[in-house]
């Protein structure tokens, strides 16, 4: 995630962000009526073309073959209304860096943005046992 804000903002296009930041509207809208399914699925779709932007091999790779415990960790971490509030907010950080084009800042809240997700997953799996 440290050198990926950097990737992103260098490569990716006006078009491309300003996608991603309508992409973000509609989380926001999904988030607000509290859509979880398809707040989920535009969540995919953000994280998807953010790592597509990045551009590197080793991090789709990993995420690839990662895929299905990283979907599940996503929507697991967002089961809980604050969590889900917390994400949105972390998202609109991510973006708002991105329409900066600030690589550096976009690089700390995407890892800002996986910690807490971590956190959240690792939470929930203790309140499982």
């Amino acid at each position: 995630a440290a050198l990926s804000g950097e990737l992103i903002v260098q490569r990716a296009s006006d078009a491309d962000i300003a996608y991603l930041l309508s992409l973000h509207e509609q989380m926001l809208e999904y988030q607000r009526n509290g859509d979880r399914a398809n707040y989920f699925k535009v969540n995919q779709e953000v994280h998807g073309i953010l790592s597509r932007l990045a551009d590197n091999r080793v991090l789709q790779d990993l995420e690839a073959q990662l895929n299905i415990k990283i979907v599940r960790a996503r929507y697991a971490a967002n089961f809980s209304d604050d969590r889900w509030a917390e994400s949105a907010k972390e998202h609109e950080v991510i973006m708002r860096a991105l329409k900066q084009r600030d690589g550096a800042a976009v690089s700390c809240a995407m890892r800002a943005h996986m910690r807490k997700t971590g956190e959240a997953v690792i939470a929930g799996l203790r309140t499982k046992n």
